[in-house]
């Protein structure tokens, strides 16, 4: 963004290869926006567990 600021690259370039350009600076989460995450995690979790239980591999 720097380079940007700068005007040693143009912006069109600095979105195409940044995975940071759709990120605003001014971005301030909430409490709720983890919370989410927090749940949103316990459900991807929670389901890889009972998808694990249903595999079926032989002990050894």
């Amino acid at each position: 963004e720097i380079a940007v600021k700068a005007g040693v690259l143009p912006e069109a370039v600095y979105r195409a290869v940044s995975p940071f350009s759709h990120v605003s600076a001014y971005y301030r989460p909430t409490p709720l926006v983890y919370i989410g995450l927090v749940i949103i995690a316990g459900a991807l979790i929670a389901a890889g567990m009972a998808l694990l239980q249903r595999r079926d591999v032989l002990p050894e």
